[in-house]
């Protein structure tokens, strides 16, 4: 089924306009002219961190919502701790498996589906520190080309390009391998310090963007970060280039404390149990 998903301050009119042009494929055009219209105004008064708010509705939680395009899991409520199995607790820094992630019907026009896996505590610096934080280490995960048929991805993605056989590209930003789920670890310095640091919460996000076609995006290494002067990593430059193309996203969110047992050496971060 077809519909339109809207931002909040247009629920009211959106009902309306499923009302009107129902949800069914027939409405398609007239839906997705709408639906772009809204697209455009949203992006504008969001700004490059506008995808944020976008897709909230239901904590994420999409069946059952057809004017909706939402993100959502099984494992978790949209804003509750990630599970166990998905982080560090437990394990080596950067260690834990990817959760269930469902989603809905993108917009007319959709062609594939990508999937960026962000700490949003490091890249908006919500701890507020004087010198800028690497904002590469937030981007932990993304998943791209995932087709327009798909609407799930299971629980635990083997560790390999194509997890998903001939299609589907993934990329990890941790130290875990290439195309390794990087689960958080916020609290590693507390493992580093035996305790002396207490636990950290960040809060995340499964960003989820309805792209119109498939395509690898570009990588340029010489993309700086104007606040750090550091090249942005892929997936940021992929993030930022879903983000821009993109026809509509939607967001699940979670938070992790997590503390590992174990801490390899991980470029910019310094654990003094390591020589």
């Amino acid at each position: 089924m077809k519909c339109l998903r809207t931002v909040s301050s247009l629920v009211a009119s959106a009902g309306i306009v499923c009302m009107l042009v129902g949800c069914g494929a027939e409405n398609e055009g007239e839906v997705g002219e709408v639906s772009q219209a809204v697209k455009g105004k949203d992006r504008a008064d969001q700004g490059n961190h506008g995808h944020r708010n976008r897709g909230r509705g239901n904590h994420g939680h999409g069946h059952g919502h057809q004017c909706e395009f939402e993100i959502w899991s099984p494992a978790f409520e949209s804003g509750d701790p990630l599970p166990t199995v998905s982080t560090c607790e437990g394990k080596t820094f950067a260690d834990g498996v990817s959760p269930e992630l469902d989603f809905s019907k993108g917009p007319k026009g959709t062609g594939s589906y990508a999937i960026v896996f962000r700490d949003l505590t490091i890249i908006e610096n919500r701890n507020q520190l004087p010198t800028p934080p690497n904002k590469n280490l937030g981007y932990h995960w993304a998943i791209w080309n995932i087709p327009s048929n798909t609407h799930k991805l299971p629980a635990a993605l083997p560790s390999v390009q194509f997890p998903l056989g001939n299609s589907a590209e993934q990329l990890s930003g941790g130290p875990g391998g290439p195309a390794a789920f990087f689960g958080p670890c916020p609290s590693w310095a507390t493992y580093c310090t035996d305790g002396a640091v207490p636990r950290s919460t960040d809060e995340y996000s499964f960003t989820l963007y309805a792209l119109p076609a498939v395509s690898t995006p570009p990588y340029d290494p010489g993309a700086l970060d104007p606040d750090t002067g550091r090249v942005k990593s892929k997936i940021r430059q992929y993030d930022e280039y879903f983000s821009a193309h993109a026809l509509e996203v939607t967001e699940l969110f979670a938070t992790s404390d997590a503390v590992p047992i174990a801490f390899p050496q991980v470029p910019n971060a310094v654990c003094a149990k390591n020589p």
